[in-house]
């Protein structure tokens, strides 16, 4: 069975000093998206409003955004990836990454720690089908 990107999920949250349509309109811009937004309201340790945004794209859109990501993914993140691969994806094939939210704002697709940008593509195939069609990005 070949590996096809069935879905992706971008989620990441804008905090009440932020401005929730620029940060939004530089990540979509930059990863190139579009598309239905769903938005929720979280409260913060302190009860601070933290809004949880997240898009789902399918099939084709989906690739497209694998593909950016990776096409622009800096050399030290595709070895970092590479070396614990098998920790970015589950039992089920599904590949998780972080990005960092500061960074691409700017441009820059990186990996990142804190403030991130959560992405989760969801392929057809087994486990060690996709390991090796992301093998071949990296």
């Amino acid at each position: 069975m070949a590996v096809m990107l069935k879905r992706a999920e971008v989620e990441f949250y804008v905090h009440a000093t932020e401005d929730i349509e620029r940060i939004k309109r530089g990540i979509f811009e930059n990863l190139k998206i579009r598309g239905e937004v769903a938005m929720s309201t979280l409260r913060g340790h302190y009860g601070n409003p933290i809004i949880d945004i997240r898009m789902y794209l399918k099939g084709d859109e989906a690739s497209k955004l694998f593909l950016l990501i990776m096409n622009k993914l800096e050399d030290e993140d595709k070895a970092t990836l590479l070396w614990n691969l098998n920790s970015y994806i589950d039992d089920r094939g599904r590949f998780f990454l972080r990005l960092d939210k500061q960074g691409l704002m700017r441009g820059v697709i990186k990996m990142g720690r804190e403030d991130v940008i959560k992405l989760k593509f969801e392929m057809r195939g087994g486990r060690g089908e996709v390991l090796e069609y992301i093998k071949k990005w990296l």
